[in-house]
């Protein structure tokens, strides 16, 4: 079967993702229900999105999780115990073979070294300094050559466009056409999870069975 999207750097067969999101109690003053759904529904779904998007969608992933800091403190001194797995790290199969390391957790600060996601191909390497924002940098590595800055498209308009769903469901329903941002995709990505969890449950991998249509490209992207 044939591996990974041209990306610049040749076909690509390998992507990193690591999501360093610190110890929410020190920022957030109710910081418990955080670490009730654990760091890979509340931020690892959205590199998982956004790689499934870019390569398509999952078949197999493979998963080892576990809690680095069972015993947290909030803000104003009250103890609670961490109830999901703080740290998982989960391999994702997709369905050309490209494979998928996603690192999540509740413990490591960002910005940490690794950060970001990083796309390995046959001839280079992509990487992206946030899986986040809109408004990171893009570097461009040959193969084994130092990184160099590529410019970007088109300068986003904000840095966090939390509205940009809202406004896809919009554009869609006065000019028609498909969903950037479909249900089945997010199905897609709950699902990856959900498997995720259960094979570190059980140290076995575990089968993805939806599939979602790839989203195009923006035509100023296209």
């Amino acid at each position: 079967m044939a591996h990974g999207a041209q990306w610049g750097s040749g076909t690509v067969r390998l992507a990193y993702a690591d999501v360093n999101w610190g110890r929410v109690e020190r920022w957030h003053a109710a910081p418990q229900p955080f670490y009730d759904a654990g760091p890979l529904f509340d931020v690892g779904v959205y590199p998982l999105t956004l790689l499934t998007g870019m390569l398509g969608p999952a078949v197999r992933v493979t998963a080892s999780a576990t809690t680095l800091l069972a015993q947290r403190w909030t803000r104003d001194g009250q103890r609670f115990s961490v109830e999901a797995p703080d740290f998982v790290v989960a391999v994702v199969e997709l369905v050309d073979g490209t494979l998928v390391r996603l690192t999540t957790n509740f413990y490591v600060p960002d910005p940490a070294r690794q950060r970001g996601v990083e796309l390995h191909g046959d001839d280079g390497s992509l990487w992206l300094s946030t899986w986040f924002t809109f408004g990171g940098r893009l570097e461009h590595s040959p193969s084994g050559e130092p990184y160099r800055e590529v410019p970007l498209i088109r300068t986003p308009r904000v840095m966090l466009p939390w509205a940009a769903g809202v406004e896809e469901l919009a554009r869609v329903a006065v000019e028609g056409g498909a969903h950037l941002t479909s249900g089945a995709h997010a199905a897609h990505v709950v699902e990856i999870v959900e498997a995720a969890l259960r094979s570190a449950r059980s140290g076995t991998p575990v089968q993805i069975r939806s599939r979602f249509p790839r989203p195009r490209p923006l035509p100023w992207a296209a």
